[in-house]
């Protein structure tokens, strides 16, 4: 440990400070925490990017599934909707509609902007 003192307006006063000595074990044991520093973080990283690769390809692996259970789907709807036709779902009970009637939109219902303009 090295002492300093400086000169303060008021008083004179000793500062005690830790001398930064530059010896050689100093240095080389501040290197080996620096390497041991750096290696677990670099091992963290390359475990964090194959964490990553690995959920990405599980990701992937869904799609692919998902897009196949779909296109089964699609499939399957486009069967049902060759099979429709007026003489089976009057076979199901549906009939012709005789009067159609539609709801008129009102203007209390429309939302008014400016001079009445939607």
């Amino acid at each position: 440990m090295g002492t300093y003192s400086y000169q303060n307006k008021n008083r004179n006063s000793k500062v005690s400070a830790l001398a930064l000595s530059a010896s050689p074990e100093r240095v080389f044991w501040i290197l080996v925490s620096l390497v041991a520093i750096f290696s677990l973080l670099y091992i963290s990283l390359i475990a964090t990017t194959i964490r990553n690769v690995v959920a990405l390809k599980n990701a992937k692996s869904s799609v692919t599934e998902l897009s196949v259970k779909v296109s089964n789907l699609e499939s399957q709807y486009l069967e049902l909707q060759e099979k429709s036709d007026l003489s089976s779902a009057t076979a199901l009970g549906y009939g012709e509609i005789s009067n159609v009637a539609y709801v008129p939109r009102t203007r209390a219902l429309s939302m008014r902007v400016g001079n009445g303009e939607l």
